[in-house]
């Protein structure tokens, strides 16, 4: 054997000895971190975020006939939740790293059943039922995906990614079955009933969580105690880092592209003439969609850069927006998959990005400051595709608007450079 084949060989063992031992490194972390895993991913499921949002399509039109309240009144509850959410990330972040991902999670799971059950009692009374949905969402803001992601950022290394891919796929599971047990429940026992039965659901996250939910912990001499030093930036150190308001831009900017639409996607299926059928299935695959990119991208998080693995997804999203603005089941079909894809991985690599380049010191203040900035552009987004399409009579412009800022948001991603060196503290 010449030198060189030898070399070779040697350099083509030694990768392999590599991802053998990253994938074993992996595999030990999912089987050490599994209660906190499922923990993260029930929490998801069971939080007011994912509740809330899918809930409300069961509950508008009950609620809505029995008080006489026009849709857009009952909407104003969605725009409310999401605002008080927004206001409230930076302030959970806080907590979570003070407190712990457990009691902040158990404490506002507890507090928002309460605000749930509470809404079951209201009489009509429009401004005191927005006055509970408002404290509903204030109750259940440290259910967010920020106590959850923290979690996984605590817990897990190689394995990240998936874990936060895994625990986001949650809401997408509670997408899913709430709808379908909801609707018939509500029809038979009355809206209600309806809250009543989201309120218990909710609380029944609780015990799971005061088990599982818990810092990893650590021997400290003959003592285990929960790891807490962790390596990392503090909040003040990153929020004086232009790496952080980079990627803060970028989520800004992807929140005002993709929020909006998301919202509208189903009245623009129905302005392009698709019929209700068709309409329905392409909106499916853009729900499925979503659900696939966060496992998708949760995989792909601990095998690949995360900013080229973001711009990949930012491209197909951007075809994605291409495909909406064309009439006809097959390029809704396009649109839908592209756009599903992209918005369903933009927060979990925003989180896994956020660990990487910040650490894990203040990782829930930093990440619920990013988070903040996500969800503005969501509101400012959904607000601005409504006006555009007042204004235009389609959605063209609003698109095109869309393309442009995904398309600015890739130059922000791909100038983070590379990942800082953190010295990692070991669970157990």
């Amino acid at each position: 054997m010449l030198p060189g084949e030898s070399a070779a060989l040697d350099g083509a063992e030694t990768a392999i000895e590599l991802a053998r031992r990253k994938h074993g490194e992996r595999l030990g972390e999912l089987i050490h971190g599994w209660v906190p895993l499922v923990t993260g991913f029930m929490g998801v499921a069971l939080g007011f975020g994912a509740l809330s949002a899918h809930s409300n399509g069961a509950l508008f039109l009950p609620v809505s006939h029995d008080f006489g309240w026009t849709r857009a009144q009952f909407s104003l509850t969605h725009l409310g939740a999401a605002v008080v959410g927004t206001a409230c990330a930076p302030f959970v972040g806080r907590l979570v790293d003070r407190f712990g991902s457990r009691k902040v999670a158990a404490t506002s799971a507890v507090a928002a059943s309460i605000c749930f059950g509470l809404l079951s009692l209201t009489q009509g009374n429009l401004m005191v039922f927005l006055i509970l949905q408002a404290l509903a969402a204030l109750a259940g803001a440290g259910t967010s995906i920020i106590t959850y992601v923290a979690l996984m950022t605590q817990w897990f290394d190689r394995a990240r990614g998936l874990a936060m891919g895994l625990i986001m796929s949650g809401s997408g599971i509670c997408a899913i079955i709430a709808p379908k047990l909801l609707i018939p429940f509500v029809a038979e026992a009355g809206w209600r009933a309806g809250y009543r039965a989201v309120a218990f659901v909710m609380l029944l996250s609780v015990p799971m969580i005061l088990v599982g939910a818990h810092r990893p912990r650590t021997r400290i001499g003959g003592a285990v105690v929960e790891a807490k030093n962790l390596a990392g930036m503090t909040l003040r150190e990153a929020v004086r880092s232009g790496r952080f308001w980079r990627q803060g831009g970028a989520l800004l900017l992807l929140g005002l592209a993709l929020s909006g639409l998301y919202a509208h996607f189903v009245p623009l299926l129905t302005d392009h003439g698709l019929d209700s059928a068709t309409t329905a299935n392409v909106a499916a695959l853009f729900g499925a969609s979503v659900f696939a990119g966060r496992l998708i991208a949760g995989y792909l998080l601990d095998r690949f850069f995360a900013p080229v693995l973001a711009t990949t997804f930012v491209l197909v999203t951007a075809a994605g927006l291409g495909a909406a603005m064309m009439p006809g089941p097959l390029f809704g079909a396009i649109a839908a998959a592209g756009i599903g894809l992209g918005f369903g991985t933009e927060l979990d690599i925003a989180g896994y990005i956020t660990a990487r380049y910040f650490g894990r010191k203040a990782y829930a203040s930093i990440f619920a400051l990013q988070f903040a900035m996500f969800t503005t552009g969501g509101i400012m987004g959904s607000i601005s595709y409504g006006v555009i399409h007042d204004r235009t009579g389609d959605y063209q412009l609003a698109l095109t608007i869309s393309l442009v800022l995904v398309l600015g948001a890739i130059p922000l991603i791909l100038s983070l450079g590379r990942y800082p060196e953190w010295k990692a503290q070991d669970p157990i």
